[in-house]
């Protein structure tokens, strides 16, 4: 049996911290942050996605794994930008604790 480190690199990233990407539609009763603090978090989150969900370097041969622990707000937000769906689905992708596995392939279309 062949073991690889699973852990190469472990990182603090304050791009990942907790927030409020989007405002949630419908509205909610319990949380109500101030308009300028969705534009601030939905920014800072936006680069944590830009920064860290990436296709792998068309070289590389085998599977690449990256473990990213991280609030359910911006987890949620990752899902949706990764699949494409509109903003508000954020509040609808997960509850508040998550396992979630994205894939990206390449489909060769002739």
């Amino acid at each position: 049996i062949k073991r690889k480190s699973l852990i190469t690199t472990l990182l603090n990233c304050d791009l990942l911290r907790e927030g409020a990407p989007i405002e949630p539609v419908p509205p909610v009763t319990h949380w109500k942050p101030d308009a300028v603090q969705y534009h601030e978090d939905g920014a800072r989150i936006e680069a944590a996605f830009r920064r860290y969900i990436h296709r792998a370097d068309p070289k590389q041969k085998e599977d690449s794994y990256e473990i990213i622990v991280c609030h359910a707000n911006v987890i949620r937000y990752f899902v949706c930008r990764f699949v494409l769906r509109a903003g508000w689905a954020v509040w609808r992708a997960c509850n508040n604790s998550s396992i979630v596995q994205m894939i990206a392939a390449t489909i060769l279309v002739r």
